[in-house]
């Protein structure tokens, strides 16, 4: 394979490289005005992909590559299924299960959440009825011992005052 380069590698402008690969790996070859440039890159221990930074271009990526669907699944595109020929994700079985699960799990716990608050409010109406009616009945013997109270020792206005107390107090239990 033959390539022409510009300003790379250190390389003279329209320099020829020879890009050939061999068991030992990929050999980089020039020969230019000033000389002749020998380049070996052998595989390391990192994996199957080998990268070399360009100066001012970027970089020069090799590895070896998936076959045609294979490489959309590894990127995460979409591929076409054998069913209707669309292009649809391709779906996980298990994943999409233990969604579902999850999901059941989540609802259960928010409807017994939902189910206690509701219980908690209940109790709470429950308390708040039971305090009224014992501040009722509280309030119904402060009365009863008021309205029960001989009137015999007052005269004028202050008899007038308690008798006019007495009606209210009979008004408000009913007990006229």
């Amino acid at each position: 394979m033959m390539i022409k380069l510009k300003k790379a590698w250190g390389f003279a402008v329209e320099d020829t490289v020879v890009i050939s690969f061999t068991k030992e790996g990929l050999e980089f070859s020039t020969k230019g005005d000033i000389g002749t440039a020998n380049i070996v890159c052998t595989q390391n221990t990192f994996g199957d992909k080998v990268e070399y930074k360009i100066v001012e271009m970027g970089y020069l990526k090799f590895g070896l590559a998936a076959k045609g669907e294979e490489v959309k699944k590894m990127n995460g595109e979409p591929v076409k299924t054998k069913s209707n020929g669309k292009t649809k994700p391709e779906v996980n079985n298990e994943d999409m299960k233990a969604k579902k699960r999850h999901r059941a799990k989540v609802k259960k716990i928010k409807e017994e959440k939902l189910r206690l608050k509701k219980e908690e409010l209940e109790y709470k109406i429950i308390l708040l009825k039971e305090e009224v009616r014992m501040m009722q009945q509280k309030q119904m013997d402060k009365d009863t011992k008021f309205f029960s109270m001989l009137h015999d020792n007052l005269a004028g206005a202050a008899l007038d005052a308690e008798l006019a107390r007495k009606c209210e107090i009979a008004q408000r239990w009913g007990w006229e």
